[in-house]
Formats: C-alpha cells, sequence, structure tokens
C-alpha cells in the first residue's frame, strides 16, 4: 500500500507540485489582503452634488425654480492602498437634469471616483428633490418713478419712456408673481430734462424683486422733462346768486389754490386759474360740488387727477387743520412703513358740525398708507377729511 502512494506521488509529482504552489498562493494572497492591505471605509462629508445637463434641459423648455447648492454625505470602501490617498476631489457626485418634466422630483445622486476599485458603501442622502416648471415668455408694461425732487421750483412735469413694454421669460410660477417691471429715474435737484438709461428690474405685488426673470431689453432709454412750477389761486365763477341768501364767505374751496407747469412765458403772465360755472343755487342744495378748470393753453396741472372741491358751509358747520403723529401710523397688508420716507407728523383738514369738529383729538384721526405710498386718514363718521399732507409718501429706496 505505502509502495502504491509513493508511486503516485512520483508520476504526479508535478501536478501536485502546482496545486500545492495553488493554494500556497491563495493563502499567501488572503494575508496581504487582510494583514498587510486590508479593505477599509472613509467617509466624506459635505461633497458638492453638481447638477448635469441643465443646458438639455433648457433646450426642452423647461429651468429649475430654485438654483440651491446641493451636498451628500458618503462612506466608501477599498483597499488601504487605494483609500489612504483618495481625496475629495477624486469624487465626483451629480444628478442628471437631461430627462427631468416639470413638477417636484426626486433624482439619485450618481458617484463616479478617479479609482473604479473604490466603491460607494452608504450616501446621505442618496437622492435630491428639485422642482421643475415650463418656461414662458409674456409681455408686461414698463413703470418707470421718479427719485428725489427737482430744484425749488422746478416740478416733473411727465416722464417718457421709449418702450412701453418688455418681454418677461422664467419659469412659468415665477412669471406668474410678476406684477410689474420698474425702474427709476433720478431726478434730485434738476434744473432742466434729464436723459437717462434706466435699468429694470421685476417686482411682484409688494415691491419685491423676483429671481431667476430675465427681462429683454433690461434697460430703457427714460426722458424726465422737467419745468417751472407755479402755484396759483382757484377763482370761482359762481352764476345764479341773485334774489337769495347765498354767501360767498360760506363758500370754501378745497384746495383753494393749484400748482400748473408748462411754456414758461404763458406761466409768466397767470395769476389765477378760473372754474367753469358754478351754480349757486345747487351748490347751497348739494353742499359740496366737483369743479371743472378753465385751464388756458400752453399749461396744465402737476396734479391733474386731483379733485377740486367747492363746499358751501351751514352756520353750525367748521373746518380745522390739525397735525396727526405718524407714530401710531399702519400700513395694508403686505406693505412695510420702512419701505417709505414717513415723516413726523401729516397735516389733516377735517370739515363738519362745528362742535363735534371743535372737539376732535388727534387720537381720533388714524392713519394708515397703501402699497403706493398713498396716506389714508379715517375719522368720526359724521366729520369728512377733505385734505391730507402730504397726501402720498416717497419711497425711502
Amino acid at each position: 500500500m505505502r509502495d502504491k502512494y509513493v508511486n503516485f506521488i512520483a508520476n504526479n509529482r508535478d501536478t501536485i507540485t502546482k496545486i500545492f504552489s495553488l493554494v500556497l498562493a491563495i493563502l499567501l494572497w488572503f494575508f496581504i489582503i487582510t494583514e498587510i492591505d486590508p479593505v477599509i471605509t472613509k467617509d466624506f462629508t459635505n461633497v458638492e452634488v453638481e447638477l448635469r445637463n441643465q443646458s438639455t434641459m433648457r433646450e426642452a423648455g423647461m429651468e429649475l425654480l430654485q438654483n440651491d447648492d446641493y451636498t451628500t454625505n458618503i462612506v466608501v470602501s477599498g483597499n488601504r492602498s487605494a483609500i489612504v490617498g483618495l481625496k475629495e476631489e477624486d469624487i465626483s457626485a451629480y444628478v442628471d437634469l437631461g430627462e427631468v418634466q416639470p413638477g417636484s422630483q426626486r433624482l439619485p445622486i450618481h458617484f463616479r471616483l478617479s479609482d473604479e476599485s473604490i466603491k460607494i458603501k452608504k450616501s446621505n442622502p442618496s437622492a435630491i428633490t428639485i422642482a421643475v416648471d415650463e418656461m414662458v415668455t409674456m409681455q408686461k408694461p414698463v413703470t418707470v418713478t421718479a427719485k428725489g425732487k427737482p430744484a425749488d421750483g422746478m416740478v416733473l412735469d411727465r416722464i417718457i419712456v421709449n418702450q412701453e413694454e418688455v418681454t418677461v421669460k422664467g419659469p412659468q410660477k415665477a412669471v406668474d408673481k410678476v406684477h410689474s417691471v420698474a425702474g427709476h429715474i433720478a431726478i434730485s435737484g434738476a434744473k432742466d430734462t434729464v436723459l437717462s438709461s434706466v435699468e429694470l428690474s421685476p417686482l411682484d405685488k409688494n415691491k419685491n424683486v423676483i429671481a431667476g426673470i430675465e427681462v429683454t431689453p433690461n434697460t430703457v432709454g427714460v426722458q424726465a422733462t422737467i419745468s417751472k412750477a407755479k402755484s396759483v389761486p382757484v377763482e370761482v365763477n359762481f352764476v345764479d346768486v341773485e334774489g337769495g341768501d347765498f354767501n360767498r364767505d360760506r363758500a370754501i374751496l378745497t384746495p383753494a389754490t393749484v400748482t400748473i407747469t408748462g411754456e414758461t412765458d404763458v406761466i409768466d403772465r397767470i395769476e389765477s386759474i378760473p372754474t367753469r360755472p358754478v351754480d349757486a343755487k345747487e351748490l347751497m342744495s348739494t353742499n359740496a360740488v366737483p369743479v371743472q378748470l378753465n385751464v388756458p393753453e400752453g399749461i396744465h396741472l402737476v396734479n391733474p387727477d386731483e379733485s377740486v372741491i367747492l363746499r358751501y358751509m351751514k352756520k353750525e358747520s367748521a373746518r380745522r387743520t390739525m397735525e396727526v403723529s405718524t407714530e401710531h401710523m399702519t400700513s395694508m397688508k403686505d406693505v412695510n412703513l420702512s419701505d417709505f420716507n414717513v415723516p413726523k407728523k401729516i397735516d389733516v383738514e377735517i370739515y363738519g358740525d362745528a362742535s363735534l369738529v371743535d372737539a376732535l383729538r388727534e387720537t381720533d384721526i388714524q392713519l394708515s398708507v397703501d402699497r403706493e405710498g398713498k396716506v389714508i386718514a379715517k375719522g368720526p363718521k359724521d366729520l369728512e377729511i377733505i385734505r391730507i399732507t402730504p397726501k402720498r409718501l416717497s419711497s425711502s429706496s
């Protein structure tokens, strides 16, 4: 039996040697892997996630609603020899935007490492949520307002913009929020017409700039015409005043003066602005009527929308101007008082029953401001507020 095994070994010496060598090699490889170059892990935090194929997404007519920065934390696994020298710049983390659809969606984070033997063992997060919207274009009117005040004795006559509308482009939800496309032209201290190129911004209803909107063109040419101004009294043209109890002294005009502008030689000749005929009997029966002005050719009113009201005061009626503190002034919803230059006092003129007017206190008047800066005053229901000065607050921006 012993001779049989000896002969077998002698006859298969080469094969046995090869098998032994293979086993030894495997044992040696296992030793090297587990003892000399073992598999280890390494953590990387806040690895930047790249958004790839944005150009493809935009060519498909879509845009991200928010351009946020995304990061992820990962754990890599590999041989110590490969892991030890691994740096964050050797790791590429990205999401593919090439096939996104409108709406909110969660996209997996893909990884590419400089050494393919290294594997991603864990990532947190393993995906990111993005919101995509269709790109749309829309025409919007241009609004340009003046910033500052011209020199003394001068007024802003009119603003002319060389383009009435511009194109806004962006995600549907963002474009839908565009309330106006606006800009400002500076006229502080101006004595003559101001020409300027004004940059435009898309604004929401609260006058906040909307990000992610492209305005084309983003600038417009603007001309602010500065003209000489003059304040003149209004002269009421009464008719049908005979044979009655009409008393001119009890006819109160609000405002009693108006500011005019226009051609200098015409303005210099004007001392007052007459009204169209006012029926005295009608005034006495209605107590208050709006009056129309006969404005000469070559000039116009600085405030053409301002109403001129003629009131007929009863014996017991009175009017009074009060300085009301703005300390407790309020604003409409979504309007910040800090957006306006608010004076310490507002002049409020009140008309009504003499006893009520005399008893009126400053705290009986409530002041507020709307989003356009218009001052609103409210008082007791039986009294009428006929004038507020200033009637509009200037923007603080």
